[in-house]
Order: structure tokens, then C-alpha cells, then sequence
């Protein structure tokens, strides 16, 4: 939307952020502490209070390395948080302070936290007290069942929360599902697969995991292309996704597996990946199977058992709830793109104009904006340019966009029928009528009448804006400058009237006109985008048609686009 000023990568922890991962400390039953990257902490859940003794609202915004290490430890404590900062996940035993003053040794796991396009949002640390478990450990040796199975209960407990926190991080579908693979492996297979049910209902596989090879491995690339539709109709992973339910197979060996797959060669690769035992597991939520865990033992000789299969069944029932949150927000993401695509116009040749535009979605999965572009023929002479964007990142927004378009061309061809060459009264009346109708809680606009003073060649432009990114102009020398306007967003206060600028420019200038998900970046103030916008566009050749400036403008989307980009690139030509 509006301009504003970008932050430093990676270091920002604004309030959704930290609401977002409360959900997820609070869910797990290891000490759970976070903090930013400057290890500041931000969030403390309830087993880190039972463990250090502090409540929460004590130490929020106190430095971790001060509140926990002794005086002497300080320097170890912060190059830790330095290693980790730097993408150095980190696990070591400390001696920590409690608030009484006492140490407590504890096994610390420090990781880096990642949003879903990959940017850092806070540091991690999951720690317990490893003098109780070892004393555990001790007890088990000495053979007491009882007590091992205690211990296997509380880190399969503390693994579903954190196979809950892991796969939600993410709402892209693709990334959860390698967030569960990589969970379980080698904590509970050694090697497992995902495959997600076709509209035939037939297996894709989308993520595979061997702890002994990597996803480049050629045997794993190669057992990747024959797995899915090497299965026959009884095949285990074809029963689990017609709906019957988990199936265990405690001594899987390569000759009972004939019956289950039609391709010999898959059957020489599962010998040589190694298979004991396995596990298939649906992924259902909503009451549908939407695919398939396979939880392999090999090298390690394990034995699968009920309850190695009770616990897989309650893990993937956990993971395919976030699984089919992240397909529900990927097809909404995917439908309100076609709507916003359908409701933005297929502009029509003009004499004297080369006209170009371009509309480029957000790479984020759960997002969809309401950008658009518009040019339009006036009956008083000239063209109506338009570019803008409407509030929010829904089929809501896609859905307002197409009528705030229909009725900024309904206003601007009226304004004609009055012999008026008035952006700015258009403007109000979209502003009166967006707040009226509730169309939509904000939105900017852009409006240029664009004419043809026949007599000198030149045109003339009256310009308004409603809160939006200022035009470019390319001149025909190669200098660029903006037209300079201002006037308040649509949607905050209709009492206030928008006002034109006029200016004229020579014949064969261009003009560029887009929304501010081509200069705003997280890790940038808007202007500093801006700035470069004007520098590509002085860089275009003089003979650049418009096309070509639009291409040239939208290849510095490379990376990340966290919002939607609407381009208009109009080259005003001669008589």
C-alpha cells in the first residue's frame, strides 16, 4: 500500500510475530526460550519458568547471556549467540542460573527461526535439566524397561510438539512437508516418504529423506522417479490412500514386496536403500486422506511395533492438520490470483501510444493483493490512465479491485460527458463511493488524463493521486524526473478533496506509472526503491520501445516479492 520506511533483515519482532510463535512455545514441553538476533529475550514459555525459576514478565527484554551465565561465562555465551546469528545451529551442556542464585546443568539446542520466505524472525533455544535424565539413563542401563519407556513417551511427546511447531512455521506446502520428512529421520526411521493423493488418487511424492544419503544421491533420485506409479493396486501406500486406514509390516523383506510393486528395478533400489520394517500412515484432515508417511528401518535393524505405529498415526494426524491449512491458503492464493488476473484488462491499441503492462504476483503463498492497471479512450478527448491498489491480500481485495476499476471508468468517462478534465473530482467521487458502499477499508489510485495538444505536438497531462506513488516521466533526451503530486488515501476521509497537477511534455516521452510492491523491500525504505526505479528507466535505450522498459523494470523483481507489482508503461508519440 502506502509508502513506508523497510527495516534490517531479519532483525524485526513486531507483535503478529511474536503472537505466532507463543502458540507454538507454549505447546512444547522442553524450556523453550526465545529471543532476536541481538539475544534480547522476547518469549519465555512455562517450562522455562519451572526450570530457571523467573516468570515471564521478569525477563522479557533482559539479555539472555546475562540473565542465565555466570559473570565468567559472558564472552563463551555471546560468540554461541554470534555462531548462531551466522546460520550455526548450536547444542552444548551448560551450567545455568536459576533465579535463587543455583546451577543447574542443562542440554541447550539453539536454532534460527525462519518465516516462509526464508527470512530470520528470532533465535530459539530448547533446553532441560540433563541432571534428572542422565540419572534416567542410568536407571535404564541397569535394565529397567519401565523406565526406558518413559523416557522414549517424553521425547516422543516432546517430539509431536515440536513436528506441530516445525511444519507450522511454514504455510507452504512444499516446505512443510521436507519439515516433516527431515523430523523424522533418524528419530523415527531411517528413511521416510511423502506422497500426496492425485485427483486419480494416485501417489505424488513430494518429500523423501534417508539419513545414510542425500536428496542428490543418484539411487535416491532414481527410486524418486519409480516410486509413485510403480505401485500396484494392492500396494500398501495405494491402500492407505483409498481410506484403509494405517498399516504396519514388522519384517518387511524385498521377496514379499513383489506383490505390491510392478517395476523390478524399484525393488533392486529399495534392496539397496535397505529396508527392515515399515509403517504407512495416512495424512488425513477434514475427514479426507490427502496422502501417505512411509516410515522405513533399515540400517539400524529396528522392529516397528503397535505402539510405534499408534505413536506415527497421532504425529501424522497433528502434521496434515498444518498440511491442510497450507493447502487450503495455497488454493485460495491460487484462486484469487486467477480472479485478480481476469478482472485486470487486455488494453487496446491506441494511435500515437506504445502501451505495456505488466501485472507480477507475490511469491507469497498466502497473499494476493488488489493492484491494477487501467487505460481507457475518453469521449472529451485523450486517453485516462490509471494504476492502483486496493487494501489487503485476500479474494476480498481481488474481488474490490475489479469494481473500484469499474467505477473509476464509469467516473472518468462522466467527467468527459461534462466537458471536464478533472482527475482530481474523480478521485473524490471514488473516495465518496468506496466509503459508502464499503467496497474496501483503503486503497491508492493514480489518475493521468492524458491530451494531445494539436497545434504544438506537445501533451498536456492533469494529474491527481490518492495517496499513491508518483509518476515517471522519461523525457526523449533520456532525463528522468517524477511529476510531483500528493493527496490523501481513498477510504480515510472523504471531506478532504483530492487536487490536480498539470504539467505538459514533449512528444515521444514516456510514462511510467506501478504500484509500490516494485520499490518496497523489507530490508529498504520505499524511496530508495523509488530512486532506482528512475535510475533503470534512464538507463533504457532511447530507442527502447515500451515493452522493453517494462521488462527491464520488472527483472529487478529477482528474489523475493513479498506484494504484487502492476506495471504501465505508456510512450506518448507524435502527431
Amino acid at each position: 500500500m502506502s509508502p513506508g520506511p523497510g527495516g534490517a533483515a531479519g532483525r524485526s519482532f513486531d507483535i503478529s510475530t511474536a503472537s505466532f510463535l507463543r502458540a507454538i512455545v507454549d505447546a512444547l514441553a522442553q524450556a523453550a526460550i526465545v529471543t532476536d538476533l541481538d539475544g534480547v529475550i522476547r518469549l519465555w514459555n512455562g517450562a522455562a519458568e519451572r526450570l530457571y525459576g523467573w516468570r515471564e514478565h521478569e525477563v522479557l527484554g533482559r539479555p539472555i547471556v546475562e540473565l542465565l551465565l555466570p559473570a565468567e561465562a559472558h564472552p563463551i555465551g555471546a560468540k554461541v549467540l554470534g555462531d548462531v546469528a551466522a546460520s550455526l545451529p548450536h547444542e552444548q551442556s551448560w551450567l545455568l542460573l536459576t533465579k535463587a542464585g543455583e546451577l543447574v546443568e542443562t542440554h541447550v539446542e539453539t536454532s534460527l527461526v525462519r518465516d516462509s520466505t526464508g527470512d530470520v524472525i528470532a533465535m530459539v533455544g530448547l533446553s532441560h535439566d540433563v541432571t534428572t535424565s542422565r540419572a534416567l539413563e542410568v536407571a535404564a542401563s541397569t535394565a529397567s524397561e519401565q523406565l526406558r519407556q518413559a523416557l522414549v513417551s517424553e521425547r516422543r511427546r516432546a517430539l509431536l510438539a515440536e513436528a506441530t511447531s516445525e511444519v507450522a512455521v511454514s504455510l507452504r506446502l512444499d516446505e512443510s512437508l521436507r519439515r516433516l520428512a527431515r523430523l523424522v529421520v533418524p528419530e523415527l526411521a531411517d528413511w521416510t516418504i511423502i506422497d500426496l493423493a492425485d485427483e486419480r488418487g494416485r501417489p505424488v511424492q513430494v518429500a523423501m529423506v534417508h539419513r545414510d544419503r542425500d536428496e542428490n544421491d543418484s539411487v535416491i533420485q532414481r527410486f524418486s522417479e519409480l516410486q509413485p506409479q510403480a505401485q500396484t493396486d494392492s500396494a500398501p501406500i495405494m491402500q492407505v490412500l483409498a481410506g484403509s486406514g494405517p498399516s504396519l509390516h514388522r519384517d518387511a523383506r524385498i521377496p514379499d514386496a513383489v506383490e505390491f510393486v510392478s517395476n523390478m528395478e524399484l525393488l533392486e533400489l529399495c534392496a539397496q536403500l535397505g529396508i527392515c520394517s515399515t509403517m504407512y500412515v495416512p495424512l488425513s484432515a477434514r475427514g479426507r486422506v490427502l496422502g501417505c508417511l512411509t516410515l522405513v528401518s533399515g540400517s539400524s535393524g529396528r522392529l516397528y511395533d503397535e505402539s510405534d505405529l499408534e505413536y506415527a498415526v497421532d504425529l501424522a494426524n497433528r502434521a496434515a492438520l498444518v498440511i491442510d491449512n497450507s493447502s487450503l491458503y495455497e488454493r485460495e492464493h491460487r484462486i484469487a490470483e486467477v480472479l485478480q488476473n481476469s478482472l485486470l484488462p487486455t488494453l487496446a491499441d491506441v494511435d500515437r501510444l506504445q502501451i505495456a503492462s505488466r501485472y507480477v504476483p507475490s511469491d507469497q503463498a498466502t497473499t494476493v493483493g488488489g493492484d491494477f492497471f487501467d487505460l481507457i479512450e475518453l469521449p472529451c478527448g485523450g486517453i485516462g490512465l490509471a494504476v492502483g491498489d486496493v487494501g489487503g491480500h485476500d479474494l476480498n481485495a481481488a474481488a474490490a479491485m475489479g469494481q473500484l476499476r469499474g467505477l473509476f471508468r464509469a467516473y472518468a468517462w462522466e467527467s468527459c460527458d461534462h466537458g471536464e478534465t478533472n482527475p482530481a473530482g474523480v478521485l473524490d467521487r471514488l473516495d465518496w463511493y468506496l466509503q459508502a458502499l464499503r467496497l474496501a477499508p483503503l486503497a491508492t489510485v493514480l489518475y493521468v488524463h492524458a491530451t494531445l495538444d494539436e497545434a504544438t505536438g506537445d501533451w498536456r497531462l492533469a494529474v491527481a493521486t490518492a495517496g499513491h506513488l508518483p509518476p515517471l516521466v522519461r523525457f526523449p533526451d533520456g532525463t528522468v524526473d517524477e511529476i510531483s503530486v500528493q493527496g490523501i488515501v481513498l477510504g480515510a476521509d472523504a471531506s478532504i478533496h483530492h487536487t490536480n497537477v498539470f504539467t505538459t511534455i514533449a512528444p515521444g516521452s514516456t510514462l511510467v506509472m506501478f504500484t509500490d510492491g516494485l520499490v518496497e523491500r523489507r530490508d529498504q525504505a520505499w524511496d530508495v526503491g523509488f530512486d532506482r526505479v528512475a535510475k533503470l528507466l534512464s538507463e533504457c535505450s532511447p530507442a527502447a520501445t515500451a515493452d522493453e522498459i517494462a521488462d527491464h523494470l520488472v527483472g529487478m523483481l529477482e528474489g523475493e516479492r513479498p506484494d504484487d507489482v502492476a506495471v504501465l508503461v505508456v510512450n506518448l508519440g507524435t502527431q
